[in-house]
């Protein structure tokens, strides 16, 4: 009997499909940066050290939408994409160019939902 992984892997190798959509810039808009600043100045109160990993953290998922920017899901508005932060209860809010990823705001959850 082969083991587990071999033969997950024998039955998904050739289902798989690659698409290799290039790298894109990625843009952080004021706003988006405007919500980094608010979220580090909020919970920096409490605790600094976990207002900075989480901002660092959040910069890493938005800066790895230009190497996959389908990762998220679209919106109800035109043209806008939305990250779900896991575990982090984070909405990334971005838009897709011809050659950028455009970062667009960073919201909680609980907040009220981003309108263009």
């Amino acid at each position: 009997m082969q083991p587990m992984s071999a033969t997950l892997h024998q039955r998904t190798r050739w289902r798989s499909t690659t698409v290799f959509i290039g790298v894109y810039e990625r843009t952080l808009h004021p706003e988006a940066l405007a919500d980094l600043d608010q979220l580090r100045s909020f919970i920096g109160k409490e605790n600094p050290a976990a207002a900075s990993r989480l901002a660092t953290r959040l910069l890493e998922l938005a800066w790895a939408l230009g190497d996959n920017p389908k990762e998220g899901r679209r919106t109800d508005e035109p043209g806008i994409h939305v990250l779900i932060a896991p575990h982090l209860n984070y909405l990334i809010f971005y838009r897709i160019t011809e050659v950028e990823v455009q970062i667009l705001h960073i919201r909680h959850t609980a907040r009220s939902r981003w309108r263009r």
